[in-house]
């Protein structure tokens, strides 16, 4: 199993670009296809009571085209950064909220390479994750704003859950691990869990992992009574990590907890995390 396409957001702003130099590296080491996608939609034009509806056609026109022209931009630029660094890429424009352009073009690729913007709305306070997530059909991997180079150090954490989705989102994840030098797998422990039984459980992942020639370890963490994301920040910090496989979610999850919320949290540690469903 491999990625053999990669669908990658491309943000209209200097800081999002390190998304784009994350994907332009998974589809090098990958011999993977690059695809940008270039989404916005137009702007609705200010109008008058006096206006008629011929000038209010020609308003809505004008800034599509305005519209289009940004997308174009951002189009060549795209192609111009992934030919700088040898990627073969292509790009896409779309005249329409990016999360619905996201959802249809990612039936041709295996990965989305998405920002926190792509999906949070710091504005309104909404988020799209769940719309995404459900709807793509594809793991995401968020590039928070804070990224530095791209896997500098290939370490990465696998955060283990013991059910179906958790299972899901390691074989999801198999192309990307197998890039990395050293993984760990964790389970968080708190009051309630069963240390035998979570070391267990790790064990097995790693092990797993080791077949597919991935050198894995398995960790049970102890959160020492510290919040869950802190503790995760501590120790992902001491490990040098630069990717977190952030946990799989099954469609009852996605619908009844607070996903946005936590992988929000996840995107705060300035840490690479692909999820999936």
């Amino acid at each position: 199993m491999s990625y053999a396409s990669i669908l990658v957001d491309v943000p209209d702003d200097r800081p999002g670009a390190g998304r784009v130099d994350h994907a332009i590296w998974l589809a090098r080491h990958l011999d993977a296809r690059l695809v940008g996608l270039v989404a916005q939609a137009p702007a609705t034009p200010e109008v008058s009571p006096d206006d008629t509806i011929g000038m209010v056609r020609d308003l809505i026109r004008e800034q599509r085209i305005a519209t289009q022209h940004q997308l174009d931009e951002a189009g060549r630029r795209f192609i111009a950064l992934a030919g700088r660094q040898q990627c073969r890429g292509q790009w896409i424009a779309e005249c329409e909220p990016r999360v619905p352009a996201l959802i249809r073009h990612g039936r041709a690729s295996d990965i989305l390479v998405i920002g926190r913007d792509t999906v949070f709305d710091d504005e309104g306070g909404g988020s799209d994750l769940d719309k995404l997530l459900l709807n793509s059909g594809r793991p995401l991997l968020f590039i928070p704003h804070s990224a530095g180079q791209p896997f500098l150090r290939r370490n990465a954490i696998v955060l283990w859950h013991d059910d179906r989705a958790g299972r899901r989102v390691v074989r999801d994840a198999l192309p990307v691990l197998r890039l990395m030098k050293q993984v760990v797998v964790v389970q968080l422990l708190d009051q309630e869990n069963d240390a035998l039984h979570s070391v267990s459980g790790t064990s097995d992942v790693a092990a797993f992992l080791q077949c597919h020639g991935i050198a894995a370890r398995a960790v049970a963490l102890k959160q020492m009574g510290m919040p869950t994301m802190e503790r995760l920040r501590i120790f992902a910090s001491d490990e040098g990590t630069d990717l977190i496989v952030g946990g799989g979610y099954t469609h009852h999850q996605l619908l009844h907890s607070g996903l946005a919320a936590e992988v929000d949290a996840m995107i705060e540690l300035s840490i690479p995390c692909l999820i999936s469903q």
